[in-house]
């Protein structure tokens, strides 16, 4: 019925990325609006009257990379644990002496240091 009225109006059932304009895309697009609404998987499935929820979420929900890009920048941001936290802020605690002991040494002990650390790398120890 739709194929006969949209050839009748002398209009292509077919879009330019070969979408066909029939029954089973019109429930594309619902399907689709009820997910991009946040409707729950399970109510888009009775209103489609699936009996498999693989079959609207799989084969009648269109997603396009916005919208993937816009649930994944949805997720809370993780936050280190407190443990973490405190580890880090004893090791910036220690960088920040270290860098102050590093500054009062003369030249040519930070050359020794810097050699021996080299050879430690470069030895594997």
């Amino acid at each position: 019925m739709i194929r006969k009225d949209l050839t009748g109006a002398g209009l292509s059932v077919k879009d330019d990325q070969g979408r066909i304009f029939d029954f089973h895309g019109q429930r594309t697009t619902f399907i689709t609006g009820l997910s991009r609404a946040r409707v729950q998987p399970a109510i888009a499935q009775k209103l489609a009257r699936h009996s498999d929820i693989k079959l609207t979420m799989g084969t009648y929900t269109s997603m396009d990379l916005d919208e993937l890009g816009s649930a994944v920048e949805s997720l809370p941001r993780l936050v280190l644990s407190d443990v973490k936290q405190s580890e880090m802020v004893k090791s910036d605690e220690q960088l920040s002496k270290l860098q102050d002991v590093w500054e009062q040494l003369s030249n040519d002990i930070r050359l020794q240091i810097i050699d021996i650390v080299e050879k430690a790398v470069g030895s594997g120890t």
